[in-house]
């Protein structure tokens, strides 16, 4: 796959932290923990992306803003194997400005067992 191919068959989730202070990397890791509980019985085709970025609000009390869009990632090694570069469908979580570092897994087809943060 050419590194501007867009992936329709893997979807994405992205979390980027308002900056990287220690406090907004902490938030950052929260609204993650708190999304792989949430999306463990969720259809992630049909979700309803309000009522996550509602529930976001009302539980991290921060500026977060919830999209669903192609979003361009660069090749990363994992246990081997390589996560091909290109444009993803993406669950798109930015915190406040999202001007810090960021994570990102495979929601599907591999639900977080791949992962990944900025180095």
């Amino acid at each position: 796959m050419s590194c501007t191919e867009i992936n329709t068959n893997d979807i994405r989730l992205r979390i980027i932290a308002n900056s990287n202070s220690d406090n907004d990397q902490i938030v950052k890791n929260n609204v993650k923990e708190y999304l792989k509980n949430y999306l463990k019985d969720k259809d992630i085709n049909n979700l309803d992306l309000k009522k996550l970025e509602s529930l976001l609000n009302e539980n991290f009390q921060d500026r977060i803003k919830v999209e669903r869009k192609f979003v361009m990632y660069e090749a990363k090694s994992y246990n081997n194997k390589i996560v091909q570069s290109g444009k993803y469908d993406t669950i798109l979580i930015t915190i406040e400005e999202g001007l810090g570092k960021n994570f990102w897994t495979l929601l599907y087809p591999e639900y977080f067992n791949v992962s990944f943060e900025d180095d």
